[in-house]
């Protein structure tokens, strides 16, 4: 059992593991606690929603640079993956920023 990566591709691999799972896990709990957060005085979404869509904005030059350095083509075919997913989830979470 390898506890620390050897080479490094392995290393990149684990550098991006903590973005791809923002990527899915923030949007799901950012639906959550737009279900079940209490609304602010306007009735808006809560203020943490500023947080999750600058954390898109974050993963996806992350996932940029992944992309423009990747080692192979199929790592470099997951980055695009990724960087596309978080451009059209960090997109629709812009809604999030617009005051009412």
């Amino acid at each position: 059992m390898k506890l620390f990566p050897k080479s490094s591709e392995d290393w990149s691999r684990l550098f991006f593991v903590p973005f791809r799972a923002y990527v899915l896990l923030a949007y799901l709990s950012g639906l959550l606690l737009e279900a079940y957060w209490p609304p602010r005085h306007g009735g808006g979404p809560p203020d943490c929603m500023a947080l999750i869509t600058l954390g898109y904005v974050i993963s996806f030059f992350v996932f940029l640079i992944g992309w423009l350095t990747a080692h192979d083509k199929k790592s470099g075919r997951l980055h695009f993956i990724f960087m596309l997913i978080t451009f059209f989830i960090g997109f629709y979470s812009l809604r999030y920023l617009a005051s009412t």
